[in-house]
């Protein structure tokens, strides 16, 4: 099933002229099969092969009735058809589907796992937002090690100041994902040299 899916996904990718932007008939149409059925296999399937077929692509233009497949799907009892109908959300630039997702990132009482898929699909749709969630993150132990790795993915000036001040209370491990990840870009590996030659900085973990 999946492989099919994903052939027709393939298979259905247009261009659209007046906006330059590739559109998906197969989307559309796979959006109507999963509307007509209330099978969570079925459903899962479908999705999956979905988000297989989309893989690697990005500004991918919403299908028509995803909002309301996506309410629909967010109801159902199986675990994997929630996450893979909020994972679609986020690739079609669903705002409602980033605010859940950074919600879940926030909240200390959900599941580390929860949180963790949460993040990475934030970071793989590269989420504007992010970074501030991230550094507001480093003070939270159960995730800060993550979020350290994540904030490497994005050139915000505020990340060094917030990694540099977090840095002495941080745990072996931690302090190398924060030496990783100020080292990932010459922008944020300045203030780092510049801390260290201020002696404000260890020269070792």
């Amino acid at each position: 099933m999946n492989w099919i899916v994903a052939a027709v996904i393939s298979v259905g990718f247009i261009l659209e002229p007046a906006h330059g932007q590739e559109r998906n008939e197969g989307l559309d149409a796979l959006t109507q099969v999963l509307q007509q059925n209330d099978d969570p296999q079925l459903q899962h399937d479908i999705l999956k092969g979905m988000s297989d077929g989309l893989k690697g692509r990005r500004n991918i233009p919403m299908p028509a009735g995803w909002e309301e497949l996506a309410a629909k799907l967010a109801k159902s009892p199986d675990a994997q058809v929630r996450e893979l109908a909020q994972s679609l959300s986020v690739t079609f630039g669903s705002k409602s589907a980033l605010n859940a997702l950074r919600g879940q990132l926030s909240n200390a009482g959900q599941p580390i796992s929860a949180r963790t898929n949460a993040l990475d699909a934030l970071a793989q749709a590269k989420d504007p937002q992010l970074p501030d969630v991230l550094q507001k993150l480093l003070l939270d132990e159960r995730i800060r090690a993550a979020a350290l790795r994540a904030l490497a993915g994005y050139d915000d000036p505020t990340t060094p100041p917030a990694v540099l001040g977090i840095y002495p209370r941080l745990s072996r491990p931690e302090k190398q994902e924060a030496l990783n990840t100020l080292a990932s870009r010459a922008a944020f590996a300045r203030p780092l040299l510049a801390a260290v030659e201020k002696g404000s900085f260890p020269g070792r973990i």
